[in-house]
């Protein structure tokens, strides 16, 4: 499982950091999430992504059921 995970991370990282370095950015980020966000965060993410710093984008675990009581997914906001 894991490295199903982290193939999917991977190719996730490789699209951030493309996106991150098109001529077009703000406009698809704009068409994504508006004109209401914070620009000065959004280039700082942006940066980070085409330096190939993905520390910010939260961890990913997965765990067998068993661990969860028999839920099938759980999330947290903090860890």
């Amino acid at each position: 499982m894991n490295t199903i995970l982290n193939s999917a991370l991977t190719l996730t990282y490789n699209q951030l950091s493309t996106f991150s370095g098109l001529d077009n950015f703000w406009q698809v980020f704009d068409t994504a999430f508006g004109t209401q966000y914070n620009r000065s965060g959004a280039e700082i993410l942006r940066l980070q992504w085409l330096s190939g710093d993905f520390s910010q984008v939260p961890q990913i675990e997965i765990l067998d059921s068993n661990i969860l009581g028999g839920a099938n997914g759980a999330y947290a906001s903090s860890t």
